[in-house]
């Protein structure tokens, strides 16, 4: 399967899954106003007959089973978000033995911090999964960090004055990652970690204090998807509903922790 195809699979999942739920959410508003049995049973009828047609057009697509069973799966940002804390949780106690004046850890806080940051940066790729089918497809962009930008931009709402910095912090924390993923080891000359000693360039980037700064950025992130400014339309507000434990349960505890932290 190309990416093409796979991402046309994925929207005629995702715009069907939300055009039943649609119809739904249409249903039981029409049936509280209904003013009599006779209107409500006309209602529950229509319904049946229209959620029968979608979910047996849904087995000719191959997108549900005819025989039914348990669909599983994972909230993947909120899976990267934990690995990200994990990380950077290590690389910050890493910092704090080197600033201890234990230098053999620098080698340990550098893989800490690298991993913590390509995670937070797979917090903002998992995200913009979850949201970009539930919107008209976006205009190509040039890289990964101006892509997330447009896309949260336009399904969240976000304010004009906000949108300066989010491209900003993107193009710096998707910066990191890919120079950690897609490395070139050479020579320069040395750079003075936090804690002011020398070492190789690479740890002034990939350090305790910067794998927290790379953290917070996701959680500024998720912080406006859990309260957007303006969702784009019903799918993005039933969304939010529907995230909202991994929100309260994931998102807020590492947050308090972070926060405490910084």
């Amino acid at each position: 399967m190309t990416r093409k195809q796979r991402d046309a699979r994925r929207r005629l999942v995702i715009e069907r899954e939300n055009a039943l739920a649609d119809l739904s959410e249409d249903y039981d508003v029409a049936r509280a106003s209904a003013e009599s049995d006779e209107e409500r049973r006309e209602l529950m009828t229509t319904f049946a007959a229209a959620r029968t047609a979608h979910r047996d057009k849904d087995v000719e697509l191959g997108i549900r089973s005819a025989q039914g069973g348990v669909l599983m799966g994972h909230v993947m940002w909120a899976q990267w978000l934990q690995a990200a804390e994990a990380h950077r949780a290590a690389a910050e106690a890493e910092f704090t033995r080197i600033d201890a004046g234990d230098t053999s850890r620098l080698g340990s806080e550098l893989r800490e911090s690298m991993v913590a940051f390509a995670a937070a940066a797979s917090v903002v790729d998992a995200l913009c999964q979850d949201l970009e089918y539930l919107v008209p497809p976006r205009p190509r962009s040039n890289s990964a960090d101006e892509a997330a930008a447009d896309l949260l931009v336009h399904a969240l709402g976000i304010q004009q004055s906000d949108v300066g910095p989010l491209k900003n912090e993107l193009e710096e924390l998707f910066g990191a990652r890919h120079g950690a993923l897609h490395a070139f080891s050479e020579m320069r000359p040395a750079r003075a970690h936090p804690v002011g000693v020398a070492t190789s360039w690479e740890h002034e980037i990939f350090n305790g204090p910067t794998a927290t700064q790379a953290v917070l950025v996701a959680l500024r992130v998720l912080a406006i998807a859990e309260a957007p400014p303006q969702p784009a339309n019903r799918w993005i507000a039933r969304w939010i509903t529907k995230r909202e434990r991994y929100f309260t349960q994931v998102v807020a505890p590492i947050r308090s922790r972070v926060l405490a932290q910084d």
